[in-house]
């Protein structure tokens, strides 16, 4: 048993409060298996207005175990639907969820379909089996990928061996042996079985099998989200100026990171994630540069959507931001220059195409080094009758 962190968005948060005021988190040792509440009156996470993202401590978790969670009403009783289930892991993802990720991944857009560490098929008994040992579920460790062919053969009614066969082995890799009394975990840290999602009785020579497929380990999924939040503070820091240093940490934290950057962010790891998997450049017609992809017409089934939509959506944000508010603080700005504030320097009536936005500008201003930055703010041939008259010493 382990620490884990549970980390948990409620993304249409002011309807859930509405009805509901605590969050219920269940847990289970397999994805299929009983969900039992984990949490108790003291220790359910509490909605807070203006806070999507909750995280709860298991003292006695697993990497191998999965979590669901509801809505709770301490008051009526009532709860929510389940939401879920994730694998007990810690992404420590800022701007968005692997879930989110996981969606896009799973749109029909592209051709290929790509699956994680939880991905695995054909979980049967052999079919020479005599006894009628059954396997309910297994749990994969989030840091495993590969496609494998693995047999879990009984050397006696309870006790049995576990080996494995890929493509590049001729010989099968012994992963350990177990029992259906105990948990089992192969040697490798693959994979686990628990002794609850044994059925039946074994008899020896009986087997079980299965398949691993997945292309990606869950953990390297959230690297590449990783990489993608830096790749979306990259955009923002290179269009928008600013003023403190920062190395280390990213712009926004996870409760005001704003819905346009946690949309383009997913997009972009999901461009990543496929894009690794599926080399891009072995598709023909496909650009190999992802400047090429974000500027190239959108072609349908090709991942160059995902890279396009981020684009426009950060095109979009910086504008706002840029023009709109102080980056920094979040705080409105306005976008006039300095110099419009003060009296007009002629009188705007019958003066063709003079508006209210000609000013006089405070001369003294551009003495000091703060002002320096504001070149060709002014019509100089506009100004020259006025020079002419105060003397130019006196500017």
């Amino acid at each position: 048993m382990s620490l884990v962190e549970i980390e948990i968005y409620v993304e249409d948060l002011t309807n859930i409060m509405v009805n509901f005021d605590k969050i219920q988190i269940h847990r289970a040792e397999t994805q299929y298996g009983v969900y039992s509440e984990i949490t108790v009156p003291l220790t359910r996470p509490t909605l807070v207005a203006g806070t999507y993202n909750y995280g709860y401590t298991d003292n006695s978790g697993s990497e191998f175990f999965w979590y669901k969670w509801c809505f709770y009403n301490s008051t009526t009783l009532a709860v929510s639907r389940f939401y879920g289930p994730i694998q007990g892991y810690t992404p420590g993802v800022t701007y968005t969820d692997l879930d989110s990720v996981k969606r896009e991944l799973r749109t029909n857009r592209v051709k290929g379909r790509l699956r994680l560490s939880d991905s695995f098929r054909n979980l049967r008994s052999g079919k020479n089996n005599t006894g009628t040992i059954k396997l309910g579920a297994i749990s994969i460790n989030p840091d495993y990928f590969g496609e494998e062919r693995f047999t879990i053969k009984f050397t006696s009614v309870t006790d049995y061996d576990v080996t494995v066969t890929d493509e590049k082995t001729v010989e099968p890799r012994f992963l350990g042996s177990g029992d259906t009394t105990t948990d089992f975990e192969a040697n490798d840290y693959s994979f686990r079985i628990y002794n609850t999602d044994w059925t039946g009785a074994a008899v020896v020579d009986d087997i079980i099998e299965f398949q691993t497929d997945s292309h990606m380990s869950v953990n390297d999924a959230i690297k590449f989200i990783k990489d993608s939040e830096i790749f979306v503070d990259m955009l923002i820091e290179e269009n928008i100026g600013f003023t403190t240093e920062n190395r280390s940490t990213l712009i926004f934290t996870r409760d005001d990171v704003p819905k346009t950057v946690r949309v383009a962010t997913t997009k972009f790891a999901a461009f990543f994630i496929y894009s690794a998997v599926y080399n891009e450049q072995s598709m023909p017609g496909l650009p190999t540069s992802i400047n090429d992809i974000t500027l190239g017409n959108r072609r349908d089934n090709d991942i160059s959507y995902w890279p396009q939509q981020g684009m426009r959506l950060m095109e979009g944000f910086i504008k706002k931001y840029s023009t709109f508010f102080d980056i920094e603080s979040g705080t409105p700005s306005t976008t006039s220059p300095r110099w419009m504030a003060t009296e007009s320097l002629f009188d705007a009536t019958g003066v063709a195409y003079v508006g209210d936005g000609l000013k006089l500008p405070d001369l003294d201003q551009f003495k000091e080094a703060a002002y320096m930055t504001y070149d060709n703010l002014l019509d100089w041939d506009l100004l020259t009758p006025y020079v002419n008259e105060v003397g130019i010493d006196e500017i």
